[in-house]
């Protein structure tokens, strides 16, 4: 990672796991893709209603005081990664294709196919809206929108 990366946008995403799901922030820095877990930013100091009105809207680079947004965008990618032992990264390089469509409701459904993974995730169709410049500028040609 080079000095200065910084995190541009990203928004909540939901994987489905065999046990539930698991509720992530999808995070664009300047050269990756970062996931980190929810929980491990301070999702349970916050008000459910408060944090999914928040990341509804995508995450920007504005001020919120105080804020889960402010405070995950005010740190770098090795802070992020450095949270949680389950935060990890996938280089830009690495990504193969992101595939974001319609789901139900208001939901985006999105795949992500690395080199090395395939996952499944799902997200608000707002969020995923809101920051679709940003993921278009990550990825060029390897995200398609069906949304």
């Amino acid at each position: 990672m080079s000095v200065g990366q910084r995190i541009v946008g990203g928004f909540e995403v939901e994987t489905q796991l065999e046990a539930g799901s698991e509720h992530l922030l999808l995070l664009f820095a300047e050269t990756q893709l970062i996931f980190a877990r929810v929980a491990k930013i301070g999702r349970e100091s916050m008000a459910a209603s408060n944090l999914f009105g928040r990341l509804a809207r995508g995450l920007k680079r504005g001020k919120r005081a105080g804020s889960l947004l402010e405070r995950v965008v005010s740190m770098s990618p090795a802070e992020i990664l450095a949270l949680d032992e389950g935060n990890f990264a996938v280089g830009f390089e690495n990504v193969v294709g992101l595939r974001l469509s319609r789901g139900d409701y208001d939901r985006a459904e999105m795949v992500l196919v690395t080199r090395d993974m395939k996952v499944t995730m799902s997200a608000s169709l707002n969020a995923v809206r809101g920051v679709r410049e940003t993921i278009v500028e990550a990825l060029g040609d390897k995200v398609s929108f069906d949304l």
